[in-house]
């Protein structure tokens, strides 16, 4: 067997994962399609952007001209330039609303805003302290694409997607009230977990949530809406211990006496 020379290992290793950029086959609008598509897909965006410019350059009122734009939005969110490929995929969709790839482009936008949420790092405050700004779009991007194409390639991602965007919005909105909670700011907190509810319903953090707003409602002394919420909170998880705990409270809750009439002016009291 013969032994590699140093050379030959540091050539075979700059060599590893290089990709060469596509030849096109001639100068037709499809041509340049698909050889952009072709560097696409080996993620060599500067030469896909170039195919995909140079054709919306060239034939602007070719049908692939619009599919060059969507395909430069693909590039901008495959080299991490988020920001710019929600830009790129809101014009899309602006500009060529009854195309058949805004479902793609819709989701990419959703995807695109999913990215810029801010990350966990052991050294910066936990993504649920920071500024939810990109959740909620994210959130509503995924619920958009749900509501207008149920059938479409990627909803089932889509409702993923936006199960977990709720997921962190209630651990941001949950972070708030218990923090309210601490302070004794009973209706700071209760609107919080009543903004909750909008969107734990039904979800393995709804027991916890419905507990902890009664809780304020006791305090604000409001017996009406602490056996709304505990109701509901019977019905829904009934086994739940939270539920038990519920029932407990339920059981001592007393209304407070009603307040005197007071005699009217000139009635004698006996």
């Amino acid at each position: 067997m013969k032994t590699m020379t140093w050379r030959g290992l540091c050539v075979a290793l700059v060599c590893v994962g290089c990709a060469t950029a596509a030849m096109r086959k001639g100068d037709a609008p499809q041509d340049y399609y698909e050889a952009g598509m072709e560097d696409l897909k080996k993620e060599l965006w500067v030469e896909a952007a170039t195919e995909f410019a140079t054709l919306k350059a060239k034939f602007p009122y070719s049908k692939f001209a619009a599919l060059a734009e969507l395909r430069l939005a693909d590039i901008k969110h495959g080299s991490e330039k988020y920001l710019e490929a929600i830009d790129a995929y809101r014009l899309f969709i602006q500009y060529h609303p009854t195309h058949d790839e805004v479902p793609h482009a819709t989701f990419m936008e959703a995807m695109s805003h999913f990215k810029e949420i801010p990350d966990d790092f052991f050294f910066l405050p936990p993504a649920h302290e920071k500024d939810q700004a990109e959740v909620e779009k994210a959130a509503r991007a995924f619920k958009e694409y749900v509501e207008r194409f149920p059938e479409g390639a990627k909803a089932e991602e889509a409702k993923q997607r936006l199960a977990d965007c709720y997921m962190r919005l209630a651990q941001h909105d949950l972070y708030v009230a218990r923090f309210y909670k601490r302070s004794n700011k009973w209706r700071g907190a209760a609107a919080r977990y009543e903004n909750l509810r909008t969107y734990m319903t039904g979800t393995s953090l709804e027991p916890a949530v419905l507990l902890e707003l009664g809780e304020t409602y006791v305090k604000l002394k409001d017996n009406e809406k602490v056996r709304a919420v505990y109701a509901r909170l019977l019905e829904a998880h009934p086994q739940s211990a939270e539920a038990k705990e519920a029932a407990g409270v339920l059981a001592t809750l007393k209304d407070p006496p009603a307040p005197a009439s007071t005699p009217a002016s000139g009635a004698v009291e006996k």
